[in-house]
């Protein structure tokens, strides 16, 4: 896990302060009949076609999907995410099938979308520090990395995560992707540790993802921020 990021800094997005949200949202029916036949890899210099039947890892389809429909992603790390491939055969060229077409080779999965936020969650025995709620989590005029910044250092969290057992969170120390430098006022009521995660990938459009693990016999956790949900082979 250590090794698990690459350090890609690739541009600084820089506007003034915003306290809106920077990306717009998508409906759950409107996600899921969204088509991806004929998505085009922005990043190939031949523009090829993005395809989804083939044989990849998880976070591959899923950072296929997210670049085709430009939706943020969420996503619980497993043992292997990265690096197990499958073969993947969408029923439909939609993102329904795509999520599905990954919950029939990875049952262990199940997918949602959290007011415009695919997320792919374990099936069973969802992680407790995902699911904790806070009575209220504040921001002003901050960037989505303070905010992320924030969630990590608050004293409830990591008090639950010791309760849990937990050693951590591991340093943030690398980050794969854009840099967002504007601010915004961030406000949530009773909300999960993921619902805080989910409003933060709605500021920006950035894909966040959580992993438990084992270090030198230490039970740790992690969070990440991608804005193109680095994939993998």
């Amino acid at each position: 896990m250590k090794t698990m990021f690459v350090l890609l800094i690739v541009l600084v997005i820089a506007s003034a302060a915003s306290g809106q949200t920077a990306v717009a949202l998508r409906t759950t029916d409107e996600i899921l009949v969204s088509s991806v036949a004929d998505c085009r890899d922005e990043f190939d210099l031949e523009n090829k076609r993005i395809l989804f039947n083939i044989d990849a890892t998880t976070t591959r389809q899923l950072y296929n999907l997210h670049q085709c429909l430009d939706v943020p992603i969420g996503i619980v790390f497993t043992t292997g995410v990265r690096q197990n491939h499958f073969r993947f055969t969408p029923s439909s060229q939609t993102a329904r099938g795509v999520l599905d077409s990954i919950i029939a080779v990875a049952p262990y999965y199940r997918w949602e979308i959290e007011n415009g936020v695919i997320n792919l969650l374990l099936a069973h025995d969802s992680p407790p520090l995902l699911d904790y709620r806070l009575p209220d989590f504040d921001m002003k005029n901050a960037s989505t990395r303070s905010i992320l910044d924030s969630l990590e250092n608050n004293s409830a969290v990591r008090k639950r995560a010791t309760e849990l057992g937990f050693e951590g969170p591991q340093s943030y120390s690398l980050f794969i992707g854009f840099i967002d430098t504007r601010r915004y006022n961030f406000t949530c009521r009773d909300c999960s540790v993921r619902d805080i995660l989910n409003g933060i990938s709605r500021l920006d459009g950035s894909s966040w993802m959580y992993a438990e693990y084992v270090d030198n016999a230490q039970k740790k956790y992690r969070f990440g921020f991608f804005t193109s949900l680095y994939a993998g082979d």
